[in-house]
């Protein structure tokens, strides 16, 4: 936490004399992942953060990518220029290095993270991912990758990436369960997917995202219409066809097991994707690498979407609705997706 005279130091550094605090917001991760904010005058946040979370680097390609969404008419809040030329600020606060970048409030607000968007909001909010690939596809594109990525890591990954780590996870859970028969169907699965997706994963068309489009980084208006996009720090290089898959992806609830069998919420999850991707498919037109690929891509994801994965674990150690678990994870398998 800092004090107000280090407030308005940094301030300065931006040109900005801070009149008006706001309390901390802190969204930190742990003690080596600092991450607090500061409501200045009303009209900025200032953002406080452990180095090497981000860089000047990342920063203005950031603000690169602010441009290319604002070209097609969603808003985003731009980053500040400190008087140095730079977007990143590094000073000394007792006896530790710190880092700091400034970023206007936006004009629109967000939902609360918690909130379940309705299909009309999500259509529009997907909508806008077919128009952004049209217009930039392999154009622009950046090292990091976004929180979607399979076979290359993103830079939260470690050793696999975060889908190959779900899976394991409710692999390893079946087993334990005495479900060996399913989880091998499903390593089969997953192992073909990917093998197919690595032979072509060079030639498949990219564009760099916002990559988190989570009801807490999306703006509407009053009239709750989709507007524009806050928080980058997860945007990344994607392939198109898997960022597509993964927003319209449907997040299965624990109604869905009480009301219908592992065939039907195979169904409904194939059904409201489907329904999500014709908003996308509007303004793209896949190539014909892609229409092979993309069913690859959704057997990865239907068995390793994280929030989806969570539930089943949940429910398998729970020992509730276990032979729909068991029936929903064999038509990912054995059926299109």
């Amino acid at each position: 936490m800092l004090i107000r005279k280090d407030i308005e130091l940094i301030g300065r550094q931006y040109g900005i004399q801070a009149h008006t605090i706001g309390s901390l917001i802190d969204t930190s991760k742990n003690e080596k992942d600092i991450r607090y904010h500061y409501e200045i005058n009303g009209m900025y946040f200032l953002k406080i953060i452990s180095p090497g979370y981000i860089t000047e680097e990342k920063l203005k390609n950031i603000d690169l990518l602010h441009d290319s969404y604002k070209a097609i008419g969603i808003y985003c809040p731009a980053l500040v220029k400190g008087i140095s030329g730079d977007f990143l600020y590094r000073y000394i606060h007792h006896k530790k290095e710190w880092c700091a970048y400034l970023e206007e409030k936006a004009i629109y607000n967000t939902c609360d993270e918690e909130v379940t968007l309705g299909d009309d909001q999500r259509y529009q909010i997907v909508g806008h991912l077919g128009l952004f690939a049209k217009e930039y596809s392999n154009k622009n594109l950046v090292e990091n990758r976004s929180m979607w990525s399979v076979v290359e890591l993103s830079d939260y990954d470690q050793i696999i990436d975060e889908k190959e780590e779900n899976f394991n996870d409710l692999v390893v859970s079946l087993k334990k369960h005495g479900y060996k028969e399913v989880a091998d169907l499903m390593t089969e699965t997953n192992q073909i997917a990917r093998k197919r997706i690595r032979k072509d994963f060079d030639r498949l068309p990219k564009c760099v995202y916002q990559g988190d489009l989570n009801p807490s980084n999306i703006l509407f208006d009053e009239k709750g219409v989709f507007t524009g996009l806050i928080d980058f720090n997860m945007f990344g290089t994607e392939v198109n066809i898997n960022c597509f898959l993964n927003e319209c992806m449907y997040y299965i609830g624990i109604d869905d097991f009480k009301k219908l069998s592992g065939t039907e919420i195979f169904d409904k999850v194939k059904g409201r994707q489907s329904q999500l991707l014709k908003s996308v498919f509007r303004n793209y037109e896949m190539t014909q690498l892609e229409t092979d690929r993309m069913e690859d891509f959704n057997k990865i994801i239907f068995l390793s979407f994280y929030p989806n994965v969570c539930l089943l674990i949940k429910l398998l150690n729970k020992k509730l609705y276990v032979n729909k678990v068991i029936d929903y994870l064999k038509n990912v398998c054995l059926k299109p997706c």
